[in-house]
């Protein structure tokens, strides 16, 4: 006669051993991925909040972006820069003036454009001045997580409803002068600091915010979003194509600041 014999009180506490074991050993890898992409979620609804101004902003001023007429308004101009003067004072401004304009007038929250993976940042709540009159751009580059598409050359808006696919604000700039970038390849230098340097967030014309972990994502082509790239169609930035001294066309993204 065959005996059946059932789990003893050793094998039912072995079993219990390795099951614990399994979870010390593989819980920690699990959750370790999920602040990072909560991170990554709450930087993406920043950005299409953001959108979402900008669209109110041009319903306010003519279907016109954030642009305001000042010189220099380029990545070597420090985010603070004669942030008590009006550009029609003609001196020089950040391009983060141009995110500034949606606190100063679409009353948006200033934590607003602080990415939650940026460990160096904090909302700016030195918003006014003595006399109750907002500044022109955020105190410093302590402030801002994101960079913007710089205006053209000639100062006009670098920034055309004809170009819906250019990417006109992501997350900062990484540092440095990168000369040509080659399409694919993601070594920390040409990443975003944001995001341990691993992914982007970036919102386009067309209000869309998408996602890459390279950063050549501008336009439908393999445009690096970091630098100009002169008159060139979709701007491409690609293949060690060397980049240009001034940003010459809509369609090319050229997302700086801040510093």
């Amino acid at each position: 006669m065959c005996i059946r014999r059932g789990f003893t009180l050793t094998d039912l506490v072995g079993v219990l051993v390795v099951l614990v074991l399994a979870v010390v050993i593989f819980l920690p890898a699990c959750m370790s991925g999920r602040p990072q992409l909560s991170d990554r979620n709450k930087c993406a609804m920043n950005m299409s909040n953001i959108g979402k101004a900008i669209a109110l902003y041009k319903v306010n001023n003519r279907d016109q972006y954030p642009h305001m007429d000042a010189p220099a308004m380029w990545d070597s101009v420090r985010t603070g820069t004669n942030r008590a003067d009006d550009p029609a004072k003609n001196t020089p401004h950040a391009v983060t003036a141009l995110m500034f304009i949606l606190v100063r007038d679409g009353d948006q929250p200033s934590k607003l454009f602080c990415c939650p993976s940026d460990m160096s940042v904090a909302p700016d709540t030195n918003l006014k001045d003595a006399t109750g009159k907002f500044f022109w751009d955020f105190s410093s580059a302590r402030n801002c997580s994101y960079g913007f598409q710089v205006p053209l050359a000639d100062g006009s808006s670098g920034i055309s409803e004809a170009n819906p696919y250019t990417v006109i604000m992501a997350d900062k700039a990484p540092g440095g002068d990168l000369g040509g970038y080659v399409a694919g390849a993601k070594p920390s230098a040409y990443m975003s600091p944001n995001h341990e340097s691993e992914y982007i967030n970036y919102l386009r014309a067309d209000s869309s915010v998408m996602n890459s972990t390279t950063p050549d994502c501008g336009d439908k082509v393999k445009d690096y979003i970091y630098t100009a790239s002169g008159n060139a169609a979709g701007g491409n930035q690609y293949g060690g194509t060397a980049s240009q001294a001034v940003h010459l066309s809509t369609a090319d993204s050229c997302v700086m600041g801040p510093r």
